[in-house]
């Protein structure tokens, strides 16, 4: 009955996306036939997010050798979608041109989702081979050691047989070749017409990057933007998000819903956008301008475009720490606690961001005291 109600629930289309993903976690975790059938029906899901956190559900459910596992063929056929998906992505790289921004930024995204589906494949790939011996090979393929990544990919070359499957192995090994740090431009003679057929109507994120990708507008940057900005298209404001170090780890289609729920608030310089010890309701982003954190009464931080405040308060629910005052005009961006707390629940990486902005600010208030004693010893 609880299977039934969360399939409904699911195909209803009413729940947004971090709820969906804690639907999928309590199937993971009642590992019965229905609950396999379950979630190897959300692995057939157009959206990326459901589809990766069932794959890792059922790999995951894999680790009790008394729970059900998926028939091969299922397994087989997924497989064989997933090498289709990567040859396409490897094309596509290898054909786009040019080195405009907006092209390494749709570069990104190629990678991104090539990241992604490399990662399916290993473990439905652990699904119907050595377990073990497959996630030793997906620990190691992208290793900055040339005879690791030897190692896992042998690893490949031994234990997949499968005709069909085999593909993969050439795959992942025509791919790492030279693993670069960022995307860079094709090298084989193509046009953009090529790339817009080979994404085609089934590629519909990648497609939309590519014709922003294309087009010739101007991209509005942090410190220019105006009040007209964010009524254009969200590919603009995912682009500028994806420069902030906080959203750094996210790919922008992860982006793309994050730009639906920022709201935009303007200051003037005096005015005082949070006092020391209210509730912490929203976490701000600085787009232009300056505020200064003030504690106890004194200016403990100034905080310039790019950076981020009252993030601690939505972490432990607690009241805020600071004062935050404008040193100048300043235009932010507001997300809400229950908005950045869904946003936590499903992108790892954000919480990674959120911690090397904390890491930060820790050091750098350890470097001023070592200083103040410096001065005073």
């Amino acid at each position: 009955a609880l299977i039934e109600e969360v399939d409904t629930r699911l195909e209803a289309g009413q729940l947004n996306l971090a709820t969906r993903i804690r639907l999928i976690g309590v199937v993971e975790g009642i590992a019965t036939g229905d609950a396999l059938d379950l979630l190897m029906k959300c692995v057939d899901s157009p959206d990326l997010a459901i589809r990766n956190q069932s794959v890792l559900s059922m790999w995951r459910t894999g680790r009790d050798p008394m729970a059900p596992t998926p028939p091969r063929q299922w397994v087989h056929r997924e497989l064989v979608r997933e090498i289709a998906l990567l040859d396409r992505y490897m094309q596509v790289r290898n054909l786009v041109r040019g080195d405009s921004v907006r092209r390494r930024f749709f570069l990104d995204e190629v990678s991104s989702l090539q990241l992604q589906c490399e990662t399916r494949a290993f473990r439905l790939i652990g699904m119907i081979y050595s377990r073990a011996a497959m996630h030793r090979a997906y620990l190691n393929y992208r290793s900055s050691g040339r005879r690791t990544r030897s190692n896992a990919i042998e690893l490949l070359d031994q234990h997949i047989r499968d005709p069909e499957l085999r593909e993969f192995v050439g795959i992942i090994e025509r791919g790492l070749e030279d693993i670069p740090e960022v995307a860079e431009a094709g090298t084989l003679d193509g046009s953009d017409a090529e790339v817009a057929k080979l994404l085609g109507r089934d590629a519909p994120w990648l497609d939309r990057c590519w014709v922003w990708a294309t087009a010739e507008e101007s991209i509005p940057r942090i410190g220019t933007v105006t009040g007209e900005f964010l009524s254009h298209d969200p590919m603009d404001m995912v682009f500028l998000l994806k420069s902030v170090p906080l959203f750094a780890g996210l790919s922008g289609e992860q982006l793309l819903p994050v730009a639906d729920i920022v709201q935009r608030v303007t200051f003037e310089r005096g005015d005082v956008v949070f006092e020391e010890d209210q509730p912490g309701l929203h976490v701000y982003l600085i787009l232009e301008g300056e505020v200064e954190v003030i504690h106890d009464g004194e200016q403990v931080a100034t905080l310039g475009e790019k950076e981020c405040f009252g993030e601690m308060a939505l972490l432990d629910q607690s009241k805020r720490s600071a004062s935050i005052r404008c040193l100048a005009d300043v235009v932010l961006l507001a997300i809400s606690r229950d908005d950045f707390q869904d946003l936590l629940d499903l992108h790892p990486a954000l919480a990674k961001g959120v911690i090397r902005v904390l890491t930060r600010r820790l050091r750098e208030a350890n470097e001023e005291i070592e200083v103040a004693k410096s001065a005073t010893a």
